[in-house]
């Protein structure tokens, strides 16, 4: 039995799960900021955004969009008040079309098409 000493902790499987899910991101993920700063008007939708991480709905061409319904489910869950859901999913939502819009020209840029 190899130790944990042994193991790769690159994350190659977490690189092979995009891949799977989005389609070829290695050339993405080099770019990447490590660091970044929140203003605190946004850290909360920030948050949510980052849980909801798992909840992308797929197709053929890849991710489209985040799954709403599982926010709804986690925010009646977590008790928070309807109208905070609602300013949450509009922020939620542009988060999502500007992570989608930034995704789709780097893997453009990635595969030399735009």
């Amino acid at each position: 039995m190899a130790g944990a000493a042994d193991e790769q902790d690159d994350g190659s499987d977490a690189a092979e799960a995009r891949e799977v899910f989005f389609g070829s991101t290695s050339a993405l993920v080099e770019d990447t900021p490590k660091t970044f700063g929140v203003l605190a008007a946004n850290a909360e939708v920030l948050s949510w955004f980052m849980r909801l991480q798992t909840q992308w709905r797929v197709g053929m061409n890849g991710a489209y969009g985040l799954d709403y319904s599982v926010f709804i489910m986690m925010a009646k869950d977590e008790e928070v008040k309807r109208s905070d859901r609602v300013w949450l999913l509009e922020d939620l939502r542009l988060m999502e079309r500007e992570y989608l819009a930034a995704f789709r020209l780097k893997q453009a840029k990635a595969s030399g098409t735009r």
